[in-house]
């Protein structure tokens, strides 16, 4: 999750210096920094919560999820009700209806290998009736 927060927060928000250091607090940035220790405060910043995250659903809820499950929170069911994992590449995607399983990339494919399944049935079983 750390890798895909990266690069928005390097490249949309507002209060990333160009030495990585976060202009408000001076530091460097929380959301780019390594993943924290155990005991120590989460890596969170509200700016980046408020301001960068809203521009990509699906980036937000995988942050949400991985705050909760740093955290040990269960997240209520809304937030990550659309957001699914694809069960051939493994990515998130946004889900448009509660039966989708596989993202816009890999549906294609999918829907490929299932129509070459079929075709290969139905030529298996017109071959057996002609017989």
């Amino acid at each position: 999750m750390r890798k895909e927060l990266k690069n928005p927060a390097k490249t949309t928000c507002a209060n990333y210096g160009t030495n990585g250091n976060c202009l408000i607090t001076d530091l460097e940035c929380y959301v780019c920094r390594e993943l924290t220790l155990e005991g120590q405060e989460p890596w969170r910043c509200r700016w980046f919560e408020r301001a960068v995250l809203p521009n990509d659903s699906i980036l937000e809820a995988g942050y949400r999820k991985a705050l909760a499950n740093h955290l040990g929170v269960e997240m209520e069911e809304d937030s990550t009700r659309l957001i699914k994992e694809c069960a051939m590449c493994g990515k998130d995607f946004k889900a448009t209806s509660n039966r989708a399983k596989y993202c816009h990339k890999c549906r294609p494919l999918h829907n490929r290998e299932l129509k070459r399944k079929a075709d290969k049935e139905y030529a298996k079983r017109k071959r057996s009736r002609s017989r």
